[in-house]
């Protein structure tokens, strides 16, 4: 029963397996699964089936034939038995090696195409990964980014799951139905992989569009503080305000359109479902952001193109600026050094730079014309969008249009910064012109501060040839040194300007780069002409306080002459009241002389603190005016003196015409002597003669009187200078005038002295004829001895005071104009001679060269000047002595009274001739 059974479970599985292949024959799948696998390992496949089965049968065998055996009923159906039993195995086992064989063709299919499933999974999966990768990478937040990983992650999960139901499906080997339902999630991972990637090309386009809005703002920006920063300082001008408003206009285009761009990626529309058709709608949003980045684009290639233009012509002005320089620098050279090499490279340099201004300006031109290209293709821009907008496809119109008007626009503003470029090639080259001709300006200065510096030096040693003073000295070693260095400085003034020259025909053969060297070499010879600059200042202050300090010693002298001068007036003014206005005005012209000294000195010492030349040169006018009027009040006070001396001298000659006056009268007085004498002894001749005597005191008188008169007019032209009346000839100065005049009286005072001497000499001569001829002269006798020896005593005490006056008269007398600084010792030694007057002896001790300086013809000296008038003085008084002795005996003589009377009166008259010598 058993076997029955076993049998028909195995029917029935073989049913099945032949369900489950499609109707399939077991001989096909057995067939495939050859292809694959050996018939052995197929059939070992139901090894334990078949052991089962026999093992089965074995244990059903041992049973029936227990059963068989105890009711011994089966004994007649044992044969059929056997008989299916040894046939059922043998069929069974045929069938089940068919089944076996078609079961693993369809697993074998199975499995191929869970591979292919795996495999399009697996490539799903890294596309996925990648496309999850890549937005990850995008920096630019937006929609699309965003998305991106969203959907990259789905698509990678489903790519998983579907990997790993291939798997399973290979590993198991399990029904064709997993295998397709592998290969379904493996092909809808691959869809969703690609939409993966897609999105993730669509974020990472959507960002550089966003990165390329942000770079357009910032392009828009820059060139807007270009502009700006270019015409900074000229806002008022109307090419200044056009231009920042057109940058202003531009930039604020920018911005919006690339504000719009960053809306369009960042944000959905209310109305719309990203859930639906998502990769469309981000893509549609896509060219949204590209249209408006391509605005903001073309504002921003405007504005740059208008921040080219203006910097072009920015440019343009210093190109111009360039050559002003140039042409500036060949002035000074040409005023400094036309006919020079200097000369000739900076007119070289000029052309050069004249050249780069033309060249600015064509470059300017053309550059104006492209900007202005430029901003009317963005206007075309505005109008194409406008119009685009009316059309089904107008995005994608508009972007293409957009593109092309972009690259328009692009390659305008490109023609402007090249025509920028060029007009900076142009500021290059005049540049370079103006450092050259700098270099030169600079090389001729530095000649020049050499030339000037020399010059001051040798002003400086010249005065401190004349005037040695250690501050004169210092100054003039100082001027020296000064000299020399700019001396130095020049030459590398010169060399650093022929370096710059090099260095500029080496730049020249460049378009482009900076042109430091040729500066660098510019600015030391600018540096050098600098220092030999200072170098002159220097030495031009250091001659300027040399000349400053001879000033002053120049003022000093002229106030010490101003006061020798005033001492010879207040000498004056001590002899005769009528200098005393001269006195005033000489010690007024002394004060200021000394004033002007003052000042002076304190000049020069501000002229040796000075920084500048121009403080110097001040300090040192001030000291060289001072000095001036130090000298104009000398002269005040030498006039001053001057009037003086003639007015002593007009005194001293009326003092002569006294004399012959009195000489007159004594002559008078000897003639009668001589008739009463005639009367004893009866001697005409002596009359005669006496007379003659007499004709000679009075021609002397006439004389003298006219040499008074002579005096009188030569006070009066003296004090015409005084008061600044004068009348000068050509050429003449006042004080040589005052001094003629000065002159003139004391050349009359001396001939007066001589018509005197004369005059005495002839009343002498007439008083000897007369007493000498008298034969009684001796007999006479008149005795009035109180009376007479007190006239004596009072002839002797004036004529010693009289002699006091005539020492100051003779030392007035003995000055001279130009030699107002020995006066005082002139004065100490008159004062000493009336030391000795006044003590009526000599030092008691003389030296033996004194005593030989006695001796006739010796010459006079410090030392024994005043020992040889001590004792002319001395040799006076004896001879007053004895002729006063002389006197009171003739006066004692015993005769007629008539000739006694006029002996008496003849004794004064001698007493005072002798008070008068």
């Amino acid at each position: 029963m058993r076997k029955i059974l076993n049998i028909s479970f195995f029917l029935i599985v073989l049913s099945l397996c032949t369900h489950k292949a499609s109707g399939k024959d077991v001989d096909d799948i057995h067939n495939a699964a050859n292809k694959n696998k050996g018939k052995t390992n197929l059939r070992n496949g139901f090894s334990f089936k078949n052991i089962f089965a026999k093992d089965e049968n074995n244990n059903l065998k041992e049973e029936d034939d227990g059963e068989n055996f105890q009711n011994g009923e089966l004994t007649d159906n044992s044969n059929n038995l056997e008989m299916l039993e040894k046939e059922l195995p043998e069929k069974l086992e045929e069938v089940q090696v068919k089944a076996q064989e078609s079961g693993n063709e369809e697993k074998a299919q199975a499995v191929e195409k869970a591979k292919t499933a795996k495999q399009t999974a697996e490539n799903a999966e890294k596309v996925a990964v990648e496309a999850k990768e890549k937005a990850e990478k995008i920096t630019v937040t937006s929609k699309a980014s965003e998305q991106a990983k969203e959907v990259a992650q789905k698509a990678i999960s489903t790519a998983k799951g579907a990997i790993e139901k291939a798997k399973v499906v290979i590993e198991k080997g399990d029904q064709i139905e997993n295998a397709e339902n592998a290969k379904t999630e493996a092909e809808q991972a691959q869809s969703a992989a690609d939409e993966a990637k897609k999105i993730a090309n669509i974020a990472e386009e959507t960002a550089t569009e966003l990165t390329k809005a942000e770079e357009a703002i910032r392009e828009a920006e820059k060139a807007k503080n270009d502009v700006l920063n270019l015409v900074k300082g000229l806002e008022e001008t109307e090419k200044a305000k056009s231009a920042i408003e057109k940058v202003k206009t531009v930039e604020e285009k920018a911005k919006t359109a690339a504000l719009i761009a960053k809306k369009e990626a960042t944000e959905w529309e209310k109305e719309e479902k990203p859930e639906e058709k998502l990769a469309e709608k981000l893509e549609e949003k896509l060219k949204k952001v590209k249209e408006n980045v391509k605005k903001a684009e073309i504002a921003a290639e405007v504005a740059k193109a208008q921040a080219a233009l203006t910097n072009a012509e920015e440019e343009k002005k210093e190109v111009e600026k360039a050559k002003d320089v140039a042409e500036k620098a060949k002035v000074v050279v040409e005023e400094l050094a036309k006919e020079s090499e200097a000369a000739r490279k900076s007119s070289e340099a000029v052309q050069n730079a004249s050249d780069a201004v033309q060249s600015a300006n064509a470059a300017v031109v053309k550059a104006n014309q492209k900007a202005t290209a430029a901003e009317t293709e963005a206007k075309a821009a505005d109008i194409e969008a406008k119009a685009a907008d009316i059309e089904a496809n107008a995005a994608q119109i508009e972007v293409n249009t957009l593109e092309q008007i972009l690259q328009k626009v692009k390659e305008n503003a490109k023609e402007v910064e090249t025509e920028a470029g060029n007009v900076k090639k142009a500021r290059r080259k005049a540049e370079i012109a103006a450092e050259v001709t700098k270099a030169q300006e600079a090389k001729v200065k530095a000649e020049k501060a050499k030339t000037e510096a020399d010059g001051a030096k040798d002003k400086a040693v010249k005065i401190a040839d004349t005037c040695k003073t250690q501050a004169i000295t210092s100054a003039a070693e100082k001027a020296k040194a000064e000299a020399q260095t700019a001396n130095q400085k020049a030459k590398e003034a010169s060399d650093a300007a022929a370096n710059t020259v090099t260095e500029a025909d080496k730049e020249k053969a460049k378009d482009e780069g900076t042109i430091e060297n040729v500066k660098g070499k510019a600015s030391d010879a600018i540096q050098a002409a600098e220092a030999a600059e200072k170098a002159k200042v220097q030495a031009q202050i250091a001659a300027e306080v040399v000349e400053a300090e001879a000033a002053k010693e120049e003022a000093k002298k002229e106030a010490d002459l101003a006061d020798a001068a005033k001492e010879v007036a207040k000498k004056a003014a001590e002899t005769t009241k009528e200098a005393e206005e001269a006195k005033n005005k000489a010690e007024n012209a002394a004060k200021m002389a000394k004033e002007h000294a003052g000042v002076a000195d304190k000049a020069a010492a501000e002229a040796g603190k000075a920084n500048t030349v121009e403080e110097a040169k001040s300090q040192t006018t001030k000291a060289t005016q001072a000095a001036g009027e130090a000298k104009k009040e000398k002269i005040e006070a030498q006039i001053a003196a001057e009037v003086a001396k003639a007015q002593v001298a007009k005194e001293e000659t009326k003092k002569e015409v006294q004399k012959v006056e009195e000489a007159k009268k004594k002559a008078q007085k000897a003639v009668e002597i001589a008739i009463a004498a005639e009367k004893v002894n009866k001697k005409g001749d002596i009359v005669t003669k006496t007379k003659e005597k007499q004709g000679v005191v009075e021609t002397s008188l006439t004389a003298v009187k006219r040499e008074a008169s002579e005096a009188e007019k030569a006070v009066t032209e003296a004090k015409k200078v005084l008061k600044k009346e004068q009348t000068l000839a050509e050429g003449e100065t006042p004080l040589q005038k005052v001094q003629k005049a000065a002159i003139n009286a004391e050349t009359a005072l001396n001939k007066a002295k001589t018509q005197a001497t004369t005059a005495e000499e002839a009343v002498k001569q007439a008083l000897e004829l007369a007493v000498t001829d008298h034969p009684n002269i001796v007999e006479l006798d008149y005795t009035s001895p109180g009376g007479n020896g007190e006239t004596t005593d009072t002839v002797e005490d004036v004529s010693e005071e009289q002699d006091y006056k005539n020492g100051q008269e003779e030392q007035v007398k003995q000055y001279a104009p130009q030699k107002y600084e020995e006066d005082e010792e002139e004065v100490e030694e008159v004062e000493e001679v009336e030391e000795v007057e006044e003590n009526g002896h000599a030092p008691k001790e003389e030296s033996k060269d004194q005593k030989e300086n006695k001796k006739e013809g010796a010459p006079l000296n410090d030392d024994n000047a005043h020992k040889f008038l001590e004792g002319n003085y001395k040799k006076v008084k004896d001879v007053k002595k004895e002729d006063a002795a002389l006197l009171k005996k003739m006066m004692n003589l015993d005769v007629d009274a008539e000739v006694i009377n006029t002996l008496k009166d003849l004794g004064q008259d001698i007493n005072q001739y002798l008070e008068n010598i």
